[in-house]
């Protein structure tokens, strides 16, 4: 397969890419077993949840970087082009996802810095009432109330964070 990489590496990437245990055999010649490439990235993925997600998308990254490189000076072919877009579509689809995610988590942090907000908001508006009710005629109460509640949108809205 690739020039210079351990058959370990060979085999995460190949399966990385969700190739069957047998195309995997078949393209490394034959030198592993299908049986034996199934248990051999099991170990290799299961010996520990070492990577995050973005070091996994970081590998990819590396991984297709470092094999377009080496086919720069190779005429291209359509098995290597075929290798580079499906590495491509493996770290387009966990970027994707991975903003997909993160699109969720600022509106539920977005939603939660609103709520708060609102809650600090009534809860100081309260004391306030209570606190000047016998200095301040209704009127310029409500006045001041507008003036706050103006306020209140304000910063809940410096605190959203854009997705």
């Amino acid at each position: 397969m690739a020039r210079g990489k351990s058959v370990d590496d060979q085999l995460i990437e190949l399966a990385a890419m969700e190739i069957s245990a047998e195309e995997i055999s078949r393209r490394l010649g034959g030198a592993v077993t299908p049986a034996r490439v199934r248990q051999r990235v099991n170990d290799l993925l299961t010996a520990g949840d070492w990577l995050t997600d973005v070091q996994k998308e970081r590998a990819l990254i590396r991984i297709l970087h470092m094999n377009l490189m080496a086919m720069r000076g190779e005429e291209l072919n359509a098995d290597n082009a075929k290798l580079q877009l499906q590495y491509a579509n493996v770290l387009l689809d966990r970027l994707d996802k991975r903003q997909a995610v993160t699109s969720q988590q600022l509106e539920t942090y977005n939603a939660n810095v609103g709520r708060t907000l609102g809650e600090v908001v009534i809860h100081a508006l309260a004391y306030m009432k209570g606190a000047l009710s016998a200095e301040i005629d209704a009127q310029r109460w409500d006045l001041l109330v507008e003036d706050a509640m103006l306020s209140a949108r304000q910063a809940i809205a410096a605190k959203q964070v854009d997705s």
